[in-house]
């Protein structure tokens, strides 16, 4: 069978809300609400379109950056590697697209760490 819960849809990968009220399912809730709102408040996590890894500036920065738990930039092999760590940045230099009085969208750079 599939066990890749993201193309489910049914009872698999369903997240049964009723619950929220159960002592176990408090934190869940509550970093799904952070999470939510650290979307809203930051423009560099909701573009509108793709990162493509393109330097934004002379210095280099990238939009998309991948790192290894080292710290150092991915490599083709480091995709393959068997680890349970890896980084990336985004930087929110130079976001596509403008806002609503049609200034430049730019915000923090986050660096993500996935373990």
């Amino acid at each position: 069978g599939n066990n890749n819960a993201y193309c489910q849809d049914d009872a698999t990968s369903w997240v049964d809300w009723s619950l929220r009220q159960e002592p176990a399912w408090a934190d869940l809730l509550a970093l799904t609400r952070r999470l939510i709102a650290l979307r809203r408040a930051h423009p560099v996590l909701r573009s509108r379109s793709f990162f493509a890894g393109r330097a934004q500036a002379e210095d280099g920065l990238r939009d998309l950056a991948w790192f290894t738990a080292r710290g150092g930039e991915m490599t083709e092999r480091d995709w393959y590697a068997p680890t349970g760590t890896l980084a990336l940045y985004l930087s929110g230099r130079d976001i596509p697209g403008r806002d609503e009085r049609g200034t430049p969208v730019t915000d923090a750079g986050f660096h993500i760490v996935l373990h």
